[in-house]
């Protein structure tokens, strides 16, 4: 709920006209029961040893990424820091499905994904539909 809130209130307050919305790294689908439990698992590693876990979620999100990706990735997430980071996962773990909304926009939405920063989008992931292709 808190991201439709959010998006409605960005668009509510939109210094120009929208015309198309991108939105990258996220999606418009509801997190499926297995996401759930591993962001579960995740949100509790983070607070339970934040330093491993970034280790971890790096492994996890971009295996094949050079050493400076992972450099990067991981000044990321520290500067970001375990308060931030549990409570993106949580709001994540409770997405809601917002597709309908999405295709009911009078401009062009784009939600890009990828399984890990090196992968190219599966075809399920080109999508905002509820049933069909990209």
């Amino acid at each position: 709920e808190f991201s439709r809130v959010l998006f409605r209130s960005m668009l509510a307050r939109a210094r120009r006209p929208v015309h198309a919305v991108a939105f990258v790294s996220t999606s418009a689908r509801p997190e499926t029961p297995e996401g759930a439990v591993m962001r579960g698992k995740t949100i509790a590693a983070l607070g339970k040893d934040f330093g491993r876990a970034v280790e971890g979620i790096i492994q996890f999100a971009s295996p094949a990424a050079s050493p400076e990706l992972v450099a990067d990735l991981r000044s990321m997430m520290h500067e970001v820091g375990p308060e931030i980071a549990i409570r993106q996962n949580r709001a994540a773990q409770a997405r809601a499905d917002h597709r309908a909304a999405l295709s009911g926009m009078d401009f062009p939405v784009a939600v890009l994904v990828a399984r890990n920063l090196m992968e190219p989008l599966s075809e399920s992931s080109r999508s905002i539909d509820t049933g069909g292709s990209s």
